[in-house]
């Protein structure tokens, strides 16, 4: 896949006419970094270097933008807006241990792309989505969760324009990917063609508070069209589309959900950031 996250040279001039050994198989998995909205109850290592409701990738953490501040530095309710393209749409069903048990146990105990599967059914189904965890003596709960996961490639910029990446919506952000799909059908064009607008917002309810993701039409003012205008880059995001389509028809398509998860089970239902 295009756009890796790695700073490349030229190649030395001794392995310039060399064959291309040990690299058959790498192609077979794709590994995508994972969009992660920073919270209050983010980890030590990444609140040493950014603020709650700055946006980075994980588990690089690079930051893709910044929580807004006031005049006296103090950080607002929302966050810098960034652009990008949607290149893919896929939904994924994962069973997450009790968080209590880190350490212990992996974060996933089961995950499933397919939608016909019983773990797909009971995350759909309110009723079935907790179940006891074998491995907890005070009766902790596992969690089945849907991921909607939109791969993206960002528009500007930014350092990591052109690189896909992917934006999961679960749990209490569930509702925030179910609103982004509706505004992507209402285009009526190529996923791969249009072009967003995001930001985070601050949220609370009930159980807690936190920041989560809002994608919009691009404003006026970023000068970010909403279709894509140049048909070179169009067919770029074509072939990126359908890439990550086959790798979704060959299950070899995974995203990095365990790197920097814990937030997932503290804030808000699992705000699942």
């Amino acid at each position: 896949m295009s756009g890796e996250l790695i700073v490349t040279s030229p190649l030395p001039q001794f392995m310039q006419e060399a064959q291309v050994w040990g690299i058959e198989d790498l192609g077979r998995y794709i590994v995508l970094p994972r969009v992660k909205v920073v919270q209050r109850q983010s980890s030590s290592e990444i609140l040493r270097d950014h603020d709650p409701g700055d946006v980075i990738v994980v588990p690089q953490t690079f930051l893709i933008a910044s929580v807004e501040m006031d005049g006296d530095g103090r950080p607002l309710n929302h966050g810098e807006p960034f652009r990008f393209v949607p290149l893919f749409f896929y939904a994924e069903w994962c069973t997450w241990n009790p968080y209590e048990l880190k350490g212990s146990l992996p974060a996933i105990r089961e995950r499933s792309l397919d939608p016909a599967s019983a773990l797909a059914e009971k995350a759909r189904t309110p009723s079935k989505r907790f179940e006891p965890c074998p491995e907890s003596a005070s009766g902790k709960q596992c969690q089945n969760v849907e991921h909607l996961n939109f791969v993206i490639s960002l528009v500007g910029d930014n350092p990591l324009a052109g690189t896909p990446l992917v934006i999961s919506f679960c749990r209490a952000e569930h509702y925030a990917g179910s609103t982004f799909a509706a505004l992507i059908k209402m285009r009526k064009a190529p996923l791969f063609g249009c072009q967003f607008e995001a930001a985070t917002r601050h949220r609370t309810n009930a159980k807690g508070n936190w920041f989560g993701i809002d994608v919009s039409n691009p404003a006026k003012e970023s000068g970010v069209a909403f279709f894509v205008e140049d048909q070179e880059t169009f067919e770029r995001y074509r072939s990126l589309h359908d890439e990550l389509k086959q790798a979704h028809r060959d299950m070899a398509i995974c995203v990095d959900y365990e790197s920097h998860p814990e937030t997932a089970d503290t804030v808000a239902e699992q705000a699942g950031s």
